[in-house]
Parts: C-alpha cells; sequence; structure tokens
C-alpha cells in the first residue's frame, strides 16, 4: 500500500494545517515533526516538564537520536509530534526493513526491547537513522496537542473555554486537522 509519498499522522493528535505543510514540503525521504517549543506545553499537562519523556536528539536538521525513555530534559532538543512525512522512495526502505524483520524477528525480540509485532514508530525510525538514511528534523514551535488520557481532553475544554488555549494550538482555524 505504499507506492507513493504518505504523511502518517497519530490519531491522538490534531494540529494546524502549517504543520502538515511543513511535513509535506521536506525534501527528505523521512520527515518528522518536532516541536521544539515543548516545555509550555508539558508544563500545561504535568505540572511539570521532567514526565513522560522521551530522547529526541537533533544535530545539523536531522534526528541522531530519538525514542530512549527517562533522558534528562537538558537532552531533549525537541518533542515528536506523531506527524511524518515519506517520500515514495522513503516508503520503498520501510518496506524492505519490515520485510527482512519479519523473516528475522517474527515472534522474537526486535527493537527497543519490544517483539517485533510490537514495536513503536519511534524504534523504526532509530534503526532507519542506525543504519545511515537521513530522518529529518522538521522544527516547528507549537501548533498541536496530543489526547493521551482523559486529563488531555478536559484540559483541552478548559484551556479552549478560557481562551489560553490558543497559546498552544489555534483551533479556530478552518483548516485545524
Amino acid at each position: 500500500q505504499l507506492d507513493d509519498d504518505v504523511i502518517v499522522a497519530y490519531g491522538d493528535i490534531i494540529f494546524e494545517e502549517h504543520l502538515l505543510a511543513a511535513a509535506q514540503n521536506t525534501a527528505h525521504d523521512f520527515g518528522v515533526v518536532v516541536d521544539l517549543d515543548w516545555k509550555a506545553l508539558w508544563t500545561a499537562r504535568y505540572g511539570r516538564v521532567d514526565f513522560d519523556l522521551e530522547s529526541l536528539s537533533i544535530q545539523s536538521g536531522l534526528i541522531t537520536s530519538l525514542g530512549e525513555p527517562n533522558p534528562s530534559v537538558d537532552e531533549i532538543d525537541a518533542r515528536y509530534v506523531g506527524l511524518l512525512r515519506f517520500s515514495k522512495r522513503g516508503c520503498e526502505i520501510i518496506k524492505d526493513l519490515y520485510d527482512r524483520a519479519k523473516r528475522d524477528f517474527e515472534g522474537k525480540v526486535w527493537l527497543g526491547g519490544r517483539p517485533f509485532e510490537k514495536v513503536y514508530m519511534t524504534d523504526l525510525l532509530q534503526e532507519l537513522i542506525r543504519q545511515g538514511h537521513p530522518v529529518s528534523a522538521i522544527g516547528v514551535k507549537r501548533g498541536w496537542w496530543e489526547f493521551d488520557i482523559n486529563e488531555d481532553y478536559e484540559l483541552f475544554q478548559r484551556l479552549n473555554a478560557s481562551g489560553e488555549l490558543k497559546s498552544f494550538i489555534d483551533v479556530s482555524q478552518r483548516d485545524a486537522r
């Protein structure tokens, strides 16, 4: 099914149109939208920034590491949003990686200490990086919201009612996804 450029958007996020445009316009085979200004959102969601963290390191516009649990806040250059773009060539690389991994690891531990059938997208991206494929960091500042738990929805509603939500995402936009 992955036979052309594709956008992958996690089902638990909403985002402003400009994030999608940024993903669509990347020239790399693998583009990952990352929030460079994530700490304000984490403070609003959790009352602190040192919670529910995963690594994300960027050098020269490319992601060099992501998905490792519990890094220090100082080691995080941005927050993974869950919005990605793979070129047609990138899709071919992913399909080849998947086919080889299924052959070699089905029913076995593969990436991130997880069985093949349960690896995360961040595990797959980290494997692409390990293999030398450039994974572009598409840096944005805010413009998205994640709904992991009920409290995320309740906070979203409260901030929307008070007008404070606009400091994170503008849902009044006609194009908000």
